[in-house]
């Protein structure tokens, strides 16, 4: 993914994100580390589907994922 490639191409970014959200897969551990890393900002996980939207995100304190009560 995008991180990995700046960390191992020894790449310096001339620009920061405000934050980054991932979506549609599962967030591993040591690729949320590599992004904030390389970017420098909170990561954000949200688990989401076409038929019901954003189901759950992860909170800023615990890093758990909170389910979004107006989903279900």
């Amino acid at each position: 993914f995008f991180a990995r490639e700046v960390l191992r191409q020894g790449l310096r970014l001339n620009w920061r994100p405000k934050g980054v959200t991932t979506t549609a897969d599962t967030l591993l551990p040591a690729m949320e580390r590599t992004m904030k890393e390389v970017f420098g900002v909170a990561v954000t996980n949200r688990y989401s589907a076409r038929e019901a939207g954003r189901m759950a995100a992860t909170c800023p304190e615990g890093g758990r994922l909170h389910v979004n009560p107006f989903t279900h």
